[in-house]
């Protein structure tokens, strides 16, 4: 994920209205198992 991850920085420096996180869960099985911390990350993102 890291290297995906890292494919991200062109975009997060032209758009400075999009941002990334992380999130402590197993990327491939994280909207099935650990859904909760996508809502933290949200939360986070969105500043609540």
């Amino acid at each position: 994920m890291e290297s995906a991850r890292a494919t991200l920085t062109p975009v997060l420096a032209r758009n400075p209205n999009i941002t990334s996180t992380k999130v402590a869960g197993n990327h491939s099985k994280i909207v099935r198992k650990d859904f909760r911390a996508i809502a933290d990350a949200v939360r986070g993102l969105a500043g609540t």
